[in-house]
């Protein structure tokens, strides 16, 4: 696997613990944060590959 993968992993495992905290209150904000961090993954993994 190379960087990228690990930095849009990381970016997915980040928003699972984060969403995690919002689950109880709303599904809902669990699914988004949850995306949000792909996003964020996606976002670094591009700016990671520009530089190399």
């Amino acid at each position: 696997m190379n960087k990228s993968s690990w930095v849009i992993y990381g970016g997915i495992v980040i928003g699972l613990g984060a969403g995690l905290f919002q689950l109880l209150q709303s599904p809902l904000a669990f699914v988004s944060i949850i995306i949000l961090g792909l996003a964020i993954g996606l976002i670094f993994s591009a700016v990671l590959s520009k530089f190399k």
